[in-house]
């Protein structure tokens, strides 16, 4: 299911970025994620984010349904994205989203528009009412509401922004 959510993802998204003419793939965050992230990711500077994206992966594994994906554009390692579903139809969690930390790649501008996007295609196939995103950044609420997403005012801990879908 999560590959043919990512399929159906990244079609819609190719109608929108490659117009632009940056192309685009989505992909599980396999082992070649994993090594484009080793390798293209480093040194980080000290900003938010810099997980250790090897040790996300492997604690998220056992959860059969989790949400994943690895943004590229040609063979660059643009972004990655990892959650969970809620047990029941409430919603999917993006717990984890992070850009390449370079000064500029491809989907500059565009990852957390990817991201949400193949979460959007995932909660759908799932049957979630709602696609949430876990402890916002203060600097990336802007995006995230540009995106269509509203933060919720009375969250508990963690705050998180939401989107119906």
């Amino acid at each position: 299911m999560r590959e043919a959510a990512l399929t159906d993802a990244q079609e819609r998204l190719r109608a929108r970025i490659s117009a632009i003419g940056i192309p685009i793939r989505l992909s599980l965050i396999d082992e070649a994620a994993l090594q484009a992230w080793e390798e293209q990711w480093r040194p980080r500077s000290g900003r938010p984010g810099g997980w250790n994206w090897r040790e996300q992966r492997l604690a998220l594994r056992s959860t059969l349904n989790r949400f994943e994906v690895a943004l590229w554009s040609g063979p660059v390692l643009c972004g990655l994205a990892i959650g969970k579903p809620s047990k029941g139809p409430s919603h999917l969690a993006l717990q984890l989203l992070e850009g390449n930390p370079a000064e500029s790649h491809p989907l500059k501008g565009f990852v957390a528009e990817c991201a949400v996007e193949a979460g959007i295609s995932y909660g759908r196939l799932l049957e979630k009412a709602e696609i949430r995103l876990l402890r916002p950044l203060p600097a990336a609420l802007l995006t995230y509401r540009r995106l269509g997403f509203k933060v919720e005012p009375e969250s508990p801990e963690p705050p998180y922004c939401f989107l119906e879908i």
